[in-house]
């Protein structure tokens, strides 16, 4: 792989990166920084520094790039069409919410990411605001989330809280079933 190629996969921090240290080592073989101070220009032990000096020699250029990571993945995003989706949102979507953004840009515009990128993309750049966080135990849509009982007597039926929840009744009140509700319900099974 030529060398242009390699640093054209690499993020540009890897890249500045490689290229300080290939600054400091041949400064070091020129006689101009002992191996000690190269070591601490860069941050690393003199070992790390010897294993930087080899794998020069032996790769070149290419050898100076951090390998824990290997070449950044293939099913990166390609940054022209990221680019794209930003533009349409910012030129003609700006008024649509991220999920209706989304739809329409899969169907008239032919994006293929993933809703859960189109989102934190747009949020990385800075046109959709980032939203809290919903805390994990909340209530339900409907805001049903008391617990009651049906309480049937002799000549009338009973509901009966048995939580207590802000705006719902509390526990142990009782609310009266109105006629037209108690003409609803069916006689009970004897």
């Amino acid at each position: 792989m030529a060398t242009e190629e390699v640093a054209m996969a690499y993020a540009p921090g890897a890249v500045e990166r490689a290229m300080k240290v290939q600054e400091v080592i041949v400064q070091a073989i020129a006689g101009k920084l002992t191996w000690i101070q190269a070591a601490e220009i860069l941050g690393c032990s003199a070992r790390t520094l010897r294993r930087y000096r080899w794998r020069l020699e032996r790769d070149g250029y290419d050898g100076l790039f951090d390998r824990r990571r290997r070449l950044p993945s293939p099913k990166r995003a390609p940054l022209a069409e990221l680019q794209r989706v930003l533009a349409l949102y910012r030129d003609r979507y700006r008024d649509f919410n991220v999920r209706h953004f989304h739809q329409l840009a899969r169907r008239e515009h032919g994006v293929r990411f993933c809703y859960a990128f189109v989102k934190k993309a747009l949020q990385s750049a800075g046109l959709v605001p980032k939203h809290r966080p919903r805390g994990r135990h909340r209530a339900d849509s409907a805001g049903l989330n008391a617990n009651w009982s049906i309480q049937f007597g002799a000549d009338s039926i009973q509901i009966v809280s048995t939580t207590v929840r802000a705006g719902v009744l509390a526990s142990g009140q009782e609310m009266q079933v109105t006629r037209s509700l108690r003409a609803r319900i069916a006689t009970p099974i004897q």
